[in-house]
């Protein structure tokens, strides 16, 4: 028995045909018409995808990444700038010291009186006449006094004060600067009542410490440089009174005050 004979196509190429004579394999082009001529077989190539190029994505990426970058940049560069400011300010400032060399001002206590003293009836009674002087040493800075307020005190016990009007101290002067402190019948802790009229009693004498606050600026022509609050201290200042009079004066001449800030 005769098996069938299978043909397998060919993927791009057309089935063969078979013709007569010698059983010689020709390819052609139709179905078997004449002419004989050989035809060459159809290649298929497979067809290439497009390239695709996503422009949008890319510039997306490109400003996403752009954008943190100048951030930053930015932030340094103003940090940096920032920096180099403080840096430079610093040099003016010390440079300027070093060529002023401000120095603080000096006080001293001229005089100081009292009058009107009364501690009678646990209450207490007094006018204290102080006068300080100041020099300011200094060669090219001047000194603006924006608010000053002296005060008074026995044996640390607060008894009064006073704010003074403000003044100008130019380089190298002196000013002289008058205070009046005064108390009318005014309540005290009964200890300071019995340490006043021992002092009277058995000393004749009274001793205060006297202070001065002042809110100084340093000028060097129209530029203000430095501002700061001075403390002025006269400590131990004694006033020679007995129990029977009402006022009395300072003893021992003018007196160096402490200065600080």
């Amino acid at each position: 028995m005769q098996q069938p004979t299978h043909s397998v196509p060919v993927t791009g190429y057309p089935a063969p045909a078979y013709g007569g004579g010698g059983g010689q394999q020709q390819y052609q082009n139709g179905g078997g018409g004449g002419g004989g001529q050989q035809q060459y077989p159809y290649v298929a190539y497979p067809q290439q995808a497009p390239l695709y190029y996503n422009n949008n994505n890319n510039n997306n990426n490109n400003n996403n990444n752009q954008g943190p970058f100048a951030t930053r940049s930015f932030f340094r560069a103003f940090v940096g700038t920032m920096i180099c400011l403080v840096i430079i300010f610093a040099i003016i400032i010390l440079i300027t010291f070093l060529v002023l060399r401000p120095s603080f001002p000096s006080f001293q206590l001229n005089s100081l009186s009292i009058s009107d003293f009364n501690t009678s009836s646990q209450l207490l009674s007094a006018t204290w006449h102080i006068s300080f002087l100041t020099v300011n040493q200094n060669k090219k800075i001047s000194l603006t006094y924006q608010a000053l307020r002296s005060s008074i005190f026995y044996r640390n016990y607060f008894l009064t004060d006073s704010q003074l009007p403000p003044f100008r101290a130019e380089t190298k002067s002196e000013n002289n600067i008058n205070v009046t402190l005064s108390l009318t019948q005014t309540y005290v802790d009964p200890y300071v009542i019995r340490g006043l009229n021992t002092d009277t009693n058995q000393r004749a004498s009274i001793t205060f410490d006297i202070q001065l606050l002042a809110s100084t600026s340093f000028h060097s022509g129209s530029w203000r440089f430095r501002s700061l609050l001075l403390k002025v201290l006269c400590e131990d200042v004694t006033i020679a009174i007995s129990s029977t009079a009402t006022s009395g004066n300072f003893i021992g001449g003018p007196k160096k005050c402490q200065v600080w800030n």
